[in-house]
């Protein structure tokens, strides 16, 4: 039977909410957001009525983390654990430094990063965006003022509340990157232009509708004064 995982990459590369996948299965929301957080075991039926509408809509399953749609080739990787989010920033800097892509991120909460325990590996992340030259685009939940990022490497701005959820996502250039925060975190990366132009669409209308986040001190900035780790800015 298909994983939670295999759901959730689903979903991506058909560019489907869990409104939409509950709504084709007859569930509801609440229902699929329990089950792709791990909350509740999910009835067998319920795994075999999911698997079969994604199929129906173009998906093929195999193993258990392998999802694809039909006759289209593309590469899934996934990162589970501790390094998992390390991982998954050297990823971004590997694919855009030396290149003109925008790495742009929705549903990102700053706090919640540092509560996990990420401060030295995203200060280096956001180190590599100076020192490579790369800007990326935020967006993070309206009335949010923590703020990590030092303003030269990158713009936030304050989505609607309504649109916040506590899964975060990412593009950059043909991989479209799902974060998964729970008992053990993972990162779905997902490669292949279609479903990263579905995605960048998504953000980018709701970067329209977003509006700037007020000026606040970056937390990347008090980090390299106590640990005397360069200038900020």
């Amino acid at each position: 039977m298909i994983s939670v995982e295999q759901i959730r990459g689903a979903r991506g590369l058909l560019g489907w909410t869990q409104l939409d996948l509950a709504r084709n299965c007859g569930l509801s929301k609440t229902v699929m957001n329990n089950l792709e957080r791990q909350l509740v075991t999910p009835r067998l039926r319920t795994l075999e009525t999911i698997k079969r509408k994604l199929e129906e809509h173009g998906i093929e399953f195999s193993g258990a983390y392998g999802v694809n749609l039909c006759n289209d080739i593309f590469k899934v990787n996934i990162y589970e654990g501790k390094d998992s989010f390390p991982r998954y920033m050297q990823d971004i800097i590997d694919k855009v430094k030396g290149t003109n892509i925008e790495p742009v991120h929705f549903n990102v909460d700053d706090q919640i990063v540092l509560n996990q325990g990420y401060e030295d590996i995203y200060f280096q992340y956001f180190s590599d965006l100076r020192r490579y030259g790369i800007h990326e685009r935020v967006l993070t939940r309206e009335g949010d003022r923590v703020r990590y990022a030092p303003y030269d490497t990158s713009t936030y701005k304050w989505m609607p509340k309504d649109l916040f959820s506590q899964n975060g996502y990412s593009i950059y250039g043909d991989t479209y990157s799902i974060f998964i925060y729970g008992k053990t975190n993972r990162v779905i990366n997902i490669q292949n232009p279609m479903v990263a132009e579905i995605h960048m669409r998504q953000f980018d209308a709701a970067w329209k509708i977003s509006k700037n986040m007020p000026k606040v001190e970056p937390r990347y900035n008090s980090y390299a004064v106590n640990n005397k780790k360069g200038a900020s800015k």
